[in-house]
């Protein structure tokens, strides 16, 4: 662990909840999810601790599995730009290997999620912007792009709520273009499009309702 930062209080907290698992059973889990919405990664953590042992390494396989899910996304978005997986992989080299990916990985810590959930959203914008999206019999690829756009969204808001603004500006960039796009194919009124319109505008609405910083609900 970094001698200063958030990772070392998620491990005591993580600690601390696991020693109440073992003493009182999942429910005390689910009462210290209730109470403490900014300690999301220690909750993961006090699961794997209650399951296995409270120590760090147990850890490892569930930042992994984020890392390299977050690296393979990467890597489909810059294959998508590049047209050349060769390429691509060179592009993710950096971001799979550098040292300073252990901020994340190595210890307990939102960037694992976070990251994973935004490059969800940027893989799913990737989706829609392909050829086979804009064609008539491609329901699948819309329905997967917003899928992705609403998994990744759901992530970031459990660590980083905050960054919901930018996800929000992202759908409705999207939208715009969309939009102008459908108008330029005289497209508007294909099936198809209606229900990514529809989704898209459900989307956004429940971006802005779970988002603490815009007034949509009264709280």
């Amino acid at each position: 662990l970094l001698i200063q930062g958030d990772s070392q209080a998620y491990h005591w907290t993580a600690v601390e909840i696991a020693e109440n698992i073992h003493d009182q059973g999942w429910l005390v889990w689910n009462d210290w999810l209730r109470e403490m919405h900014g300690f999301v990664p220690a909750y993961f953590a006090a699961a794997v601790y209650a399951v296995t042992i409270p120590e760090l390494w147990t850890l490892i396989p569930m930042n992994a599995a984020l890392h390299a899910s977050a690296t393979l996304l990467l890597f489909l978005i810059v294959k998508n730009i590049l047209r050349d997986w060769r390429m691509a992989i060179m592009a993710v080299l950096p971001f799979w290997l550098f040292p300073s990916a252990m901020n994340w990985y190595a210890q307990i810590h939102k960037d694992g999620i976070s990251i994973f959930g935004t490059y969800l959203i940027l893989y799913g914008c990737a989706v829609l912007a392909q050829n086979q999206s804009w064609k008539a019999s491609s329901r699948r690829f819309v329905l997967e792009a917003v899928w992705l756009f609403a998994l990744g969204a759901g992530l970031v808001w459990v660590v980083r709520p905050f960054l919901l603004n930018i996800i929000l500006g992202i759908a409705t960039f999207w939208g715009i273009v969309l939009i102008v796009l459908f108008c330029c194919q005289g497209s508007l009124l294909a099936p198809i499009w209606r229900l990514a319109f529809l989704l898209l505008i459900i989307l956004i609405i429940v971006i802005v309702a779970i988002e603490p910083g815009i007034p949509l609900v009264d709280k």
